[in-house]
């Protein structure tokens, strides 16, 4: 069960949608197509475009996911070498 937090982020997330892509359905809506079948084009086209995009970027995702692993000893070892300078 999700808990109160997350129903409210998600159902923001949903309204942020909604009215984001609302423009784009009533232009479709204008040019005579029905609401279900401009809804399902703005819809199918913003998954392709994020698709799109995860492919795009995925290698470069990645290569920075893997920079931050390799740097997490070094990373420790510099906020444990601060905070012992800092606090004795």
């Amino acid at each position: 069960m999700a808990s109160r937090g997350t129903s409210s982020f998600l159902i923001l997330l949903a309204w942020l949608t909604a009215i984001a892509t609302e423009p784009a359905i009533q232009w479709f809506l204008r040019r005579g197509l029905s609401r279900a079948r401009s809804t399902a084009v703005v819809g199918g086209s913003v998954i392709v475009v994020l698709v799109g995009l995860a492919v795009i970027f995925e290698r470069m995702l990645f290569d920075q996911v893997t920079q931050l692993v390799r740097n997490v000893p070094a990373t420790v070892e510099s906020v444990v070498t601060q905070i012992n300078s800092t606090f004795g």
